[in-house]
């Protein structure tokens, strides 16, 4: 476990937010996540992005997503059709789990998912800022697939602020939901730099028309 200490005027969140600070900048560095936010991105790129997503999310939603007698803290909203949903948007077909993918996290002890419940709550705050670069950079090629960066639309901070409100009642180890919250951004990397199969998209129509609309679709808006 972690050597952390709540102090008295500091909340679990804030301690949270304390002691995983190193994670979440490296989770930032990661290279899928560098190229999705820098100026040429491609749709490639997001798609590349999704999937990983759905690998990480697929890892975590069984357990956060579960109530318990000792804390009630589950997570608000499904990831994994969201995601699911954006990729078919984008006319990726999602290939599954990659070996060599992470695979899954042990957070059977409820304050371990009150650690990796306010990473994943908490990443919804950054997604509006993705969200927001990528209309940017495309326009109307990804209107109908961000329906996971735009989770909770303009109630994002509010539902963030109920989110750390219930974690910091929740009665959570301090010690274990620093280690949950250490574990889900190990998974989030481990999600990021694994080896990914070659994505499929699907021909609705002749291959010619198809490449025409894939050509249209790279355009920057």
């Amino acid at each position: 476990m972690h050597d952390v200490t709540l102090t008295t005027r500091e909340t679990l969140c804030e301690l949270l937010k304390r002691a995983t600070d190193a994670d979440h900048g490296s989770a930032e560095k990661v290279s899928p996540m560098t190229r999705l936010m820098s100026e040429d991105v491609e749709l490639t790129d997001f798609a590349d992005v999704l999937k990983r997503l759905a690998l990480f999310h697929g890892a975590l939603e069984p357990q956060i997503c579960m109530t318990t007698p000792q804390t009630r803290l589950v997570q608000r909203v499904a990831r994994v059709p969201l995601l699911r949903a954006d990729l078919r948007a984008l006319g990726i077909r999602n290939e599954g789990d990659p070996a060599g993918a992470g695979g899954r996290l042990d957070l059977s002890n409820p304050s371990f998912r009150a650690g990796a419940l306010y990473v994943v709550e908490g990443s919804a705050l950054g997604g509006k800022v993705i969200g927001a670069h990528l209309r940017r950079r495309f326009g109307t090629p990804v209107a109908g697939s961000l329906s996971y960066y735009g989770l909770y639309g303009s109630d994002v901070a509010r539902t963030w602020r109920d989110v750390k409100n219930e974690i910091n009642a929740s009665g959570a180890d301090p010690d274990r939901a620093v280690e949950g919250a250490k574990r889900a951004f190990r998974l989030f990397e481990r999600a990021m730099q694994c080896r990914m199969p070659v994505a499929s998209r699907r021909r609705n129509r002749s291959d010619r028309s198809a490449r025409r609309i894939d050509r249209q679709q790279l355009r920057p808006a």
